[in-house]
């Protein structure tokens, strides 16, 4: 399982624009083979302030929007990146003169494909829940019985 990072910067007031344009996506990506889920995170850039011993809001600090895709594998998502439906979800990006001024030029997207650790219990946990969606109930309920003693997964006790 891995997960792909894209790092977009989104030059100030055009926010609203680049997180309405996830909100009315047209979803393409979902129907992909091996595709498991899309998250938008918004940046909240923040610094340590050392008088107060916090963390304080830090306006003066930019942050990249980061949109994470959940795949099976790395070759489900290079799959998805030379289909058709890839290049029909992308084809509105082409670097024009009317949406030049929304991108800043002094910083370049980052692109950074991490794999889940398989033994790793949210590993085993989602792939049980594709499992279960798949009509493999069997390998689900068997998937999640092994996990019944991982520390990490059991109810705190008050």
């Amino acid at each position: 399982m891995v997960v792909v990072t894209n790092r977009i910067p989104v030059a100030k007031g055009h926010e609203i624009d680049f997180e309405d344009r996830f909100r009315n996506r047209v979803h393409l990506v979902d129907q992909a083979p091996g595709f498991i889920r899309n998250e938008v995170h918004r940046p909240r850039p923040v610094r340590f302030d050392h008088e107060s011993g916090a963390f304080v809001d830090d306006p003066s600090s930019e942050g990249c929007y980061e949109v994470k895709t959940w795949w099976r594998s790395m070759d489900d998502f290079v799959a998805w990146t030379r289909s058709d439906a890839f290049a029909e979800a992308h084809a509105n990006l082409a670097v024009t003169l009317e949406n030049l001024h929304r991108l800043d030029e002094a910083r370049v997207a980052a692109l950074q494909a991490l794999e889940i650790m398989p033994d790793h219990p949210v590993a085993a946990i989602v792939v049980a829940q594709l499992d279960r969606r798949a009509g493999k109930l069997a390998a689900a309920r068997d998937r999640l019985e092994r996990l019944q003693g991982v520390p990490s997964l059991q109810p705190v006790q008050a």
